[in-house]
């Protein structure tokens, strides 16, 4: 992927992280519980279509991008880098989100996965 496109990307990334955002990121303990109330994952039960496949691949580059360990550990953990198939990731989750919510009114914690979609 080209340089250019990467630096903008990850200025929109940081730009569109405000507090809720970060909240849900850091609040998902991957429980779940939002499975069975997930129409795309219902639909087509892959992980990548559940609210936790979702936010997974946010938080991924969450991770690389905006935490010190992503920094100064970049290849310890499961933080993402920018490329074609994370790029495709992060489309194909943004895109088969309905934006429904039903997940958030499931999740322990309130993780609203829809606005997190909404947010890339």
């Amino acid at each position: 992927m080209e340089k250019e496109k990467v630096n903008e990307l990850k200025k929109v990334l940081k730009k569109r992280l405000n507090r809720p955002m970060r909240y849900y990121l850091d609040a998902c303990t991957r429980c779940g519980l939002c499975y069975d109330t997930c129409h795309a994952y219902k639909g087509d039960p892959r992980k990548e279509y559940s609210p936790v496949g979702r936010a997974e691949t946010v938080r991924r580059l969450y991770k690389k991008y905006t935490r010190p360990s992503g920094f100064l550990l970049p290849y310890w953990g499961d933080a993402s880098k920018f490329d074609e198939t994370v790029m495709e990731r992060l489309y194909e989750a943004a895109w088969s989100c309905t934006g429904c919510r039903r997940c958030m009114v499931n999740c322990p914690f309130a993780v609203d996965t829809g606005m997190m979609m909404g947010v890339v």
